[in-house]
């Protein structure tokens, strides 16, 4: 098996990241969601400059295997995770577990003192293992369709 590594994303790597947030929404996250939801959240890979601000504005990593994108990860400087994807081919392998571990690495680092996330129904159960806590459950409109989705925070 070849190893991961993690490393901060350039510009460069958007359209991969892109494809990889879109190809996962449709894939993995239709278990829990139905397939307009689903379609509506991976048109969020249409907006480029969206993805521009947040590598510009987020501490922004990159998780490789072989070279390839194995998934992605974004912490503000506030302490909120706004992106953890993994590659829908590398479901259960580490890769989001590893992402996760360099985020605190870096949540401590920046001396932060509590994470959060708005995680949907597929990632809750990884955030709960993780050591994160549900907060409230929330509904979030997008593109005409309403998501659910949990506030999650865990203290460092």
């Amino acid at each position: 098996m070849e190893a991961l590594t993690i490393r901060p994303a350039q510009p460069a790597d958007l359209p991969a990241i892109r494809a990889l947030f879109r190809d996962t929404v449709l894939r993995i996250c239709r278990r829990d969601y139905l397939p307009a939801q689903t379609e509506a959240w991976a048109q969020s890979a249409d907006e480029p400059d969206l993805w521009v601000h947040r590598l510009e504005s987020q501490h922004f990593l990159l998780a490789l295997v072989g070279g390839e994108p194995a998934g992605f990860a974004s912490l503000t400087p506030g302490g909120y995770i706004d992106l953890l994807y993994v590659h829908a081919d590398r479901q259960g392998q580490g890769t989001a577990s590893a992402l996760m571990d360099a985020l605190m690495a870096l949540a401590q680092r920046l001396g932060l003192q509590v994470l959060s996330a708005d995680v949907s129904i597929t990632a809750r159960p990884f955030f709960g293992r993780r050591g994160f806590g549900v907060v409230s459950a929330n509904r979030k409109l997008l593109r005409g369709q309403t998501f659910l989705n949990y506030r999650m925070e865990r203290r460092l």
